[in-house]
Parts: structure tokens; C-alpha cells; sequence
């Protein structure tokens, strides 16, 4: 028997002594004095054989109720965790890994060693609602997880099923691919939201020389479609590129609008109408320059607008932002007054 107890671990074991097999009990009272910044304990069953293959199995619980984010509500005041490994050459074999918790549920097995991997699994929130009160669904991911651990790479299946109050309810499904040297990834994903298709295409890599290119085929959601490529070089601040918006109907984008500025447009956010438009870029020299178009824009308690115009160009955005802008806005009508309006504007942004 093997018994060692202090403020940090209470671990108690029986077995041969100096012999192939053991099993005992592994007490973690406080995870805080393991990793600072999470609160909370952990009681482990712990089995051991050397005999012929070497094997492990650990079952037990965990309870983390303080932490960064939102890992104390995934896990809550008992987790289950379970583990059983077989050695395989200079690999382990896992036939079994889990958690689960009030809003996480994790597996997965496969073969694990310091230059390989080939493991499968799924990972599961089960209740959004952990993660955003003000969400609620659930979202899964199965896959397999390849390559080394210094180069690791992901395929995933996504499924999506959420709700939120003001924004909707909608489902997806799709698929990511990941790896980490060189740094590549890309996300597919298609559904629909309240009615209205959703859909990402989005890739996204470094290249050898340091540059991080980041591309989106297709966005679509809440009636917004977005396009475009963006280059971040190596050591710049600024990226390089365009990114395309597109509103046919502003009325879809209504729940979007109710989850970035709750309350910004009333009890008539249901009234939104027209059509805008817009291009971001900015150049290889980095001057920015953003273009939008409108028509027939109401927006209910604000302003109704039958035509919008807005050029802007700003030369070195992070210094000077030396700008030059222009807006014209026709068949206006906002508190009372109405007609066309044109304004311009020119000079540095610190004027």
C-alpha cells in the first residue's frame, strides 16, 4: 500500500509492491494549485497493468465552478471523465476517452504517440445556453484528428441547431478542415436561418513567405451576402484586399441589426426596407477607401432614404488618416425635415 497525503493530493494506492499491477484512488482538492485560474477538485479511480502490454484506466469526476469563460457551466459541479489506454509499440491505443458534463460531451479513440496520431471522435455543446443565455440549441462535431502533434490536422462534420431570441432560429451543417503546419483551414456551411438561406465558404492559410490570406467565396446570413479576399503580409498591420456586401432586402437583416445594437431601431426594426450595398478595400500602398450604395432605405423612427451615395477614401488610416469623403443622400426625410443632402469632407482624421 502506498499512501502520500498533502494540501495539494491525496493519493492512495494498493497493489504488488514492486510488482505489475496497482489500483488506487487520486484526490485533487483544489485544481487551483495545478492551474492557476480554475477553481475546483477532482476525484480519480485509477488501474494499472504491466503486465505483457502496459494499460491504464482512470474513472472518476471532476468539478470546476471558477474559471475564465465559460467552462464552469460547461462542466459544472461534476463532470464524468473515463480513460483506457493499452500501449502499442512506442504509441498508446485509447480505446476509450470521455467527459461529460451539464453542457459538454466529448469522446473519442484512436492511436496517440510522439510522432503520430489517429484518433476519431466527437465533441458535442449540448446546451448553447451554457455558453450565451441568451442562446439555446446544441452543436456537434465528428471527426478524425491526423498527422503528429507538432503538425496536427482536423476534418470535422459540423451540426447546428440554435435559437435566440432576437435573432432567430435556424440549423447548419457543414464541414471543417484544419492543419497546423503549414497553417491552412477552411469552413463549409450551409442552412438556413428563419426561413433565409445561410451559408459560409471561408478559407484561410499562411503561404511560405509569412503572408496570411484569408478568403470568404460566399457569406450569407440574415439576407446579408459578403465576398472577398484579404492578405495580411508578413509584419504588416493592415491587410490587403476587398470585402463585398450585399443587402437585396434590408427587412432580412433585421435580426442581425436586433443583435449588434439591441433596441437601436425600436419597435420598428420590422420595417426596415430597401437595398445597400458596400466595398472595403484597401490597397497595396494601404490607403482605404469604402463605397456604398442605397435605394429606397426606410428605417423606421430614423430616417427614410430614397437614394444613398457615400465615397470615402483615407490615406494612411493608422497615422495621418488623411481622409477625403463624400455622401449624398436623396428624397431624405428624417425629424420633420426633408430633401437632398450632400456633404464632403477632406483633411487628417485628427483635425
Amino acid at each position: 500500500t502506498l499512501s502520500v497525503r498533502h494540501p495539494l493530493i491525496d493519493l492512495v494506492s494498493v497493489g504488488e509492491v514492486g510488482g505489475r499491477l496497482a489500483a488506487g484512488q487520486l484526490v485533487l482538492p483544489d485544481l487551483a494549485a495545478l492551474s492557476p485560474g480554475i477553481g475546483g477538485g477532482a476525484r480519480l479511480d485509477l488501474a494499472a497493468s504491466l503486465e505483457g502490454r502496459a494499460r491504464i484506466a482512470v474513472n472518476g469526476a471532476v468539478a470546476v465552478d471558477a474559471a475564465a469563460g465559460p467552462l464552469p457551466r460547461l462542466l459544472g459541479p461534476r463532470a464524468e471523465v473515463a480513460l483506457s489506454a493499452a500501449q502499442a509499440g512506442d504509441a498508446w491505443r485509447i480505446q476509450s476517452a470521455r467527459i461529460q458534463g451539464p453542457g459538454l460531451a466529448a469522446s473519442f479513440a484512436g492511436l496517440a504517440g510522439a510522432d503520430r496520431l489517429d484518433l476519431g471522435g466527437t465533441l458535442g455543446l449540448t446546451d448553447l445556453a451554457k455558453l450565451d443565455p441568451a442562446w439555446s440549441g446544441r452543436m456537434s462535431a465528428e471527426g478524425d484528428l491526423s498527422g503528429t502533434p507538432a503538425a496536427p490536422e482536423l476534418t470535422a462534420d459540423l451540426e447546428i441547431a440554435a435559437a435566440h431570441g432576437r435573432v432567430g432560429a435556424g440549423r447548419a451543417q457543414g464541414r471543417v478542415d484544419a492543419r497546423l503546419d503549414p497553417l491552412a483551414a477552411s469552413l463549409d456551411l450551409t442552412g438556413d436561418w428563419s426561413g433565409e438561406p445561410l451559408g459560409v465558404r471561408l478559407t484561410a492559410g499562411r503561404s511560405q513567405d509569412g503572408d496570411l490570406r484569408v478568403s470568404v467565396a460566399e457569406g450569407r446570413f440574415a439576407g446579408i451576402t459578403a465576398s472577398g479576399d484579404l492578405v495580411l503580409p508578413a509584419g504588416a498591420v493592415l491587410p490587403r484586399g476587398e470585402l463585398a456586401f450585399d443587402i437585396p432586402r434590408l427587412a432580412e437583416a433585421a435580426p442581425l441589426v436586433a443583435l449588434i445594437r439591441p433596441g437601436s431601431l425600436g419597435d420598428g426594426a420590422a420595417g426596415l426596407a430597401g437595398r445597400l450595398g458596400a466595398l472595403l478595400a484597401i490597397d497595396e500602398a494601404g490607403r482605404l477607401s469604402v463605397a456604398a450604395q442605397g435605394e429606397g432605405l426606410d428605417l423606421p423612427g430614423v430616417a427614410r432614404i430614397g437614394m444613398l451615395s457615400l465615397d470615402a477614401r483615407v490615406s494612411d488610416p493608422l497615422g495621418r488618416a488623411e481622409t477625403r469623403a463624400s455622401l449624398a443622400l436623396g428624397d431624405w426625410a428624417a425629424g420633420g425635415l426633408t430633401g437632398d443632402l450632400r456633404l464632403s469632407a477632406s483633411g487628417p482624421g485628427a483635425a
